[in-house]
């Protein structure tokens, strides 16, 4: 019996007839996986490009205020 086990845990899984299963689970979770990654990334990117543009038309909007502050003074 120990044999048997022994040889069950050692072979593949194309050759375990109840481990192909598990290969397929593995891989559809690993293009999940791949997926949630790639939104999770352009959702980032996509943030801090528009944070950048509010602090780019911030820092316009100072550089403008300041200006018409120096020009009454």
């Amino acid at each position: 019996m120990t044999e048997v086990q022994d040889v069950a845990l050692h072979m593949p899984p194309s050759v375990d007839p109840g481990g192909g299963a598990a290969v397929v689970v593995s891989v559809v979770e690993d293009e999940e996986y791949d997926r949630l990654l790639t939104d999770l990334w352009v959702g980032i990117v996509l943030t801090l490009m528009v944070l950048s543009c509010i602090g780019c038309l911030f820092s316009c909007f100072l550089y403008h205020a300041f200006r018409q502050w120096q020009a009454r003074g």
